[in-house]
């Protein structure tokens, strides 16, 4: 493996290191220069430098556990082969970076690659597409033409029995596609994610909740495609052609310049007829239930449930229509007892 793979491997496995990486060549080059001028400044024939060692590593980051475990990291990259000891004692160890010029060409060659969005290939459709969600013909269509566009952001609103998250799964089978939970997303791991995978289709389930710091990185990607993020006193920054897909429960108290760039879709709540066509179609599709069973599960849980979400976990552990009645029974008993607490 050459030097640039080894690079493209670390900034894909390891981000962290690579900030630390360039923070060991900038070191380097700053010894490299001192030994220079000390030379001169003595009329040495020649300058001598034994080497950085971690403290001279400057690393502008509040994250305390990467800047107290720089020592480990160092030997990390030693090991990799990005390092290498040049000098060591009982009190200190001294490093060099392998082949410095070359691994700086790179790392800055991978920063201006950054700037750049790679686009990913036409994207196919398959003719089964949102198959297992009932009904909504006419917002299937719309999403559909939506795929075929750059950066068209539809922004799904309801109650929890009303599709929205079927229709983000069904999304997520597409390649390209990262689905994303609002009340488990984190700045980090967001910007990670637009950065390194650069989704054609990002799902923003539950987008009601996400915090506030995340809306700021939803709202530039919906306006303009591009993403920047400060990270160790540098910034990065990247144009995306991203199109976002979001569903949400309620959409007040969301931020009206984020509800602007989205095309917003009220899906009210199934009827019994169309509830039971969805569940029968889901279950049979995803838990391959045999469809007698799969319909009469559906129409039961009608009586206690209009989500689809519960007629599936009554099919995971139902296999016969009396596990159905006792399940049924069961819902009843301790549901209503529940809204009494």
């Amino acid at each position: 493996m050459n030097m640039e793979e080894k690079l493209l491997k670390l900034h894909s496995e390891n981000p962290d290191y690579v900030v630390i990486l360039q923070a060991c060549c900038a070191a380097h080059r700053r010894g490299q220069q001192e030994a220079v001028e000390v030379a001169e400044r003595y009329g040495y024939a020649e300058a001598s430098w034994l080497g950085f060692r971690h403290t001279d590593v400057k690393l502008d980051t509040d994250d305390f556990k990467l800047a107290t475990g720089l020592p480990k990291r160092l030997n990390i990259l030693t090991n990799m082969g990005f390092l290498e000891i040049s000098f060591k004692s009982n009190s200190s160890t001294n490093y060099k970076v392998v082949a410095v010029d070359e691994v700086e060409k790179i790392l800055q060659e991978r920063e201006r690659l950054q700037h750049e969005y790679q686009p990913t290939e036409r994207l196919e459709i398959p003719d089964d597409l949102f198959n297992t969600i009932a009904g909504y013909d006419d917002i299937k269509a719309l999403i559909k033409r939506a795929l075929k566009v750059e950066r068209f952001h539809i922004l799904l609103c309801g109650s929890p029995a009303s599709a929205k998250t079927l229709f983000l799964l069904e999304l997520a089978r597409l390649p390209g596609a990262f689905y994303c939970l609002g009340s488990a997303t984190s700045k980090a791991g967001l910007c990670q994610v637009l950065f390194e995978q650069q989704p054609k289709i990002l799902l923003a389930d539950e987008i009601d909740k996400f915090q506030t710091k995340d809306i700021a990185i939803l709202l530039s990607l919906a306006e303009t495609g591009i993403v920047r993020e400060v990270k160790f006193g540098k910034q990065r920054e990247i144009q995306l052609k991203t199109s976002i897909f979001a569903a949400a429960n309620k959409i007040h108290g969301m931020p009206k310049e984020l509800l602007s760039r989205f095309r917003a879709l009220f899906l009210p709540e199934y009827s019994e007829e169309e509830f039971v066509e969805a569940a029968t179609k889901v279950i049979i599709d995803k838990e391959k239930a045999d469809p007698e069973l799969a319909l009469y599960i559906a129409q039961r849980t009608w009586q206690v449930s209009k989500d689809v979400r519960e007629a599936i976990r009554i099919s995971k552990i139902c296999e016969t229509k009396r596990e159905v009645d006792l399940d049924i029974q069961l819902l009843k008993r301790y549901t209503e007892r529940s809204r009494l607490i």
